[in-house]
């Protein structure tokens, strides 16, 4: 499972799949940072989570709202392997394409991956997408397009999958001005499957307000 680093001691992470297995308070588990291969110790840093922070709006047995932030005891150590990542500010996303990683299953209920994994997906419009989860119950007003982000392949060969929660969908900056080379637009929340349909992704942009109220709460 993924997350990102908004802050030294701030992540994201997907809701839905992190519940039942953090308390709101107690060091519970522990992430880890700065590797892309499990196995490694290289500038690997393991900090324990010290809370969980759902959205206000999140619902079990939806899939709507799927994000929160987890607090960790300790400040990271930020370096080359381990910083904050940029957030995607703006609603619209003018990109056609995005990038998601994750150490998630390389097939449906297939073998993970202790290498940390990329794919280049496509973007697709909330109708399009919609038309994959319709009855969806834990999705009962469709896809949202100011909540949600859809992204995978027309040919339907890519894909992130099980595992792949809580990632980030990235897209690459393209303006030198800017020291970012890559804003997180979604946070991987679930799919049908791996590949076959359009994995959905929570839209960064429409939290923003809230992670910063969180996290920057004097600024």
């Amino acid at each position: 499972m993924g997350m990102t680093v908004v802050k030294q001691a701030i992540l994201l992470f997907p809701v839905v799949h992190m519940c039942g297995y953090i308390p709101i308070k107690g060091n519970a588990l522990w992430v880890r940072l700065g590797v892309t291969n499990l196995n490694s110790t290289y500038r690997r840093q393991e900090i324990k989570i010290s809370e969980r922070i759902p959205h206000p709006e999140y619902k079990p047995n939806s899939y709507y709202h799927d994000i929160g932030l987890l607090r960790l005891e300790k400040e990271a150590q930020l370096n080359s392997y381990s910083r904050p990542a940029c957030l995607y500010l703006d609603s619209k996303i003018t990109k056609k394409r995005a990038i998601a990683t994750g150490w998630g299953h390389t097939s449906f209920n297939g073998a993970t991956s202790n290498d940390l994994l990329k794919v280049v997906l496509d973007l697709f419009d909330q109708s399009t997408c919609g038309t994959y989860y319709q009855n969806y119950r834990k999705v009962s007003q469709g896809i949202l397009d100011n909540l949600q982000v859809c992204a995978g392949s027309v040919d339907a060969t890519k894909d992130t999958c099980q595992g792949d929660s809580g990632g980030p969908l990235q897209i690459y900056h393209t303006d030198n001005k800017i020291k970012c080379m890559y804003d997180i637009i979604g946070v991987t929340s679930f799919g049908r499957g791996c590949a076959g349909s359009p994995g959905v992704y929570v839209r960064i942009s429409n939290y923003i307000k809230w992670i910063e109220d969180i996290v920057w709460p004097q600024e």
